[in-house]
């Protein structure tokens, strides 16, 4: 029984550890606490530092988005945000206003999407949706269905159509 105990603390304290709450600010003017990137508005993340209690926490970041219009290198992919990136499939990601193409070596892909903030839902189900973890004038990040996108303004050198 006291194993289970500790299992139990143990699973419980790893949540809490790396907890993140972001706070949204609605289209309304409302603001809301999620554990989930901010799907419109403007988001602000606090993390919890190892300051000493008492200690406030801080803002780390205040990030509006704005629409993705154009062409975009994703020339890195990553299961996580800081882990070891995959820069071995480069792919160009061309946004209009509603349709997106996404082109490497093996395949292209014509989907049509929407962009509510940081949220990207995309019809094609291959592609999967995406947040914004960042965004900048001439780089972003996104989290998809199967980890972290790194993506760079302009065409990428080696993705080339498919034959």
């Amino acid at each position: 029984m006291p194993r289970l105990w500790l299992f139990v603390t143990l699973c419980f304290c790893t949540g809490l550890v790396q907890a993140g709450v972001y706070q949204c600010q609605t289209a309304d003017g409302r603001t809301e606490y999620r554990d989930t990137p901010c799907t419109s508005g403007v988001q602000r993340i606090y993390q919890k530092s190892k300051l000493p209690s008492g200690t406030r926490t801080k803002v780390t970041r205040t990030q509006e988005f704005r629409p993705i219009i154009g062409q975009w290198c994703n020339f890195a992919t990553s299961l996580s945000m800081t882990g070891t990136k995959d820069v071995s499939q480069p792919s160009l990601w061309s946004f209009g206003e509603t349709q997106l193409n996404v082109t490497n070596s093996a395949i292209t892909i014509l989907s049509d999407f929407n962009q509510q903030q940081s949220f990207l839902q995309v019809e094609d189900t291959r592609l999967g949706n995406y947040h914004l973890i960042m965004q900048g004038a001439d780089s972003m990040v996104m989290k998809g269905d199967f980890g972290y996108y790194f993506f760079r303004r302009g065409s990428c050198p080696t993705a080339n159509p498919p034959k």
